[in-house]
């Protein structure tokens, strides 16, 4: 054997160190495949803990109906937590608030104006008071009026705001009592609609969402029973095909309250109309039957005016729910 040559490797020597690799080969794939199984398990168990845990605060936000009626009235201040809408560009038919100012300067008889034409800086506008004549006023001095409000309430947020404040029901407490009695005072702190508190608590709590855009918009009169309203709206969501829900754009949960009286008439006119037109349906509230009250009211006069014209569908619900649809 000359220096520096390796001694020959045995044919049985070489069967066994294949089959010692082959054996190693196979048992770190079996461990990387343990470690991967383990790996996948931890995280199966960690989503599962969130899963759970996310089911848990929406199941102990939903059993605890008190809990949003609690957490509205601690909000803080609306400007703090809404998206603030873009203010909307002046244009040619537009309805706008003249500042009070001007109001007072040119003595006119309300806020509201629609725009006619520009002018440089300037615009020419119409005043909303019957037979008042057209006027410049400069553009710092308009702002564009905003749309009505859309949002709805669901028939689960009015059970549960039934719920928390049976006591004023009981009592046989108007729309009007409700309103400034319970609406009012829940949305101080926050400042703005009922609506928009009750979204904010369910995009925030990650909880079954109580509000939507409307789908009905309720016509009644304030001095109507509270009970008799509420009862009419969840007739009329009881009556649906299964799996239709239907959100109520209801005035004192919809609306501000707190800024409801800043706004001219023009757009209390203008935007009912037109939202009116979006929603595409009205559940009008009639009671008595025999002599039923908004028939004696303007302003309900106005919305089923505003039904007729913008062609929504018309239901005619109340006392005890004898509803039907189509004219009066």
């Amino acid at each position: 054997m000359g220096c520096g040559a390796s001694a020959p490797v045995a044919p049985a020597d070489e069967e066994k160190a294949a089959a010692d690799a082959k054996a190693e080969a196979a048992r770190k794939k079996a461990e990387e495949h343990n470690a991967e199984h383990k790996r996948r398990s931890v995280v199966a168990a960690q989503q599962i803990d969130a899963n759970a845990q996310a089911a848990a605060q929406r199941a102990a936000a939903q059993g605890d109906e008190g809990k949003i009626w609690a957490s509205i009235r601690s909000m803080p201040a609306h400007e703090e937590w809404d998206v603030k809408q873009k203010d909307r560009p002046l244009a040619q038919g537009s309805h706008v608030s003249v500042s009070a100012d001007q109001v007072t300067k040119m003595k006119l008889d309300g806020a509201g104006a629609t725009l006619v034409k520009q002018k440089g800086d300037s615009w020419l506008v119409q005043p909303e008071a019957t037979g008042a004549n057209a006027m410049t006023l400069p553009a710092k001095c308009l702002t564009q009026l905003p749309p009505l409000p859309v949002l709805g309430v669901s028939a689960d947020c009015l059970r549960s705001f039934r719920k928390e404040h049976q006591e004023h029901f009981d009592k046989g407490a108007t729309t009007t009592d409700i309103c400034f009695n319970v609406v009012k005072p829940l949305t101080e702190s926050p400042r703005t609609s009922l609506a928009k508190c009750i979204k904010h608590y369910c995009e925030t709590e990650q909880v079954h969402p109580m509000v939507a855009q409307a789908t009905v918009f309720v016509s009644h009169a304030w001095r109507y029973k509270a009970a008799d309203i509420f009862d009419a709206m969840l007739a009329f969501q009881d009556k649906q095909p299964p799996g239709e829900h239907h959100y109520f754009w209801f005035d004192i949960f919809t609306n501000d309250q707190h800024d409801a009286l800043s706004l001219p008439q023009l757009w209390w006119r203008e935007a009912f109309m037109e939202g009116v037109r979006s929603i595409g349906h009205t559940l009008l509230v009639l009671s008595p039957w025999t002599d039923p009250v908004p028939l004696t009211r303007a302003w309900c006069l106005w919305e089923i005016l505003s039904t007729a014209r913008t062609e929504a569908k018309l239901t005619v619900g109340g006392d005890r729910h004898r509803d039907h649809d189509g004219p009066l």
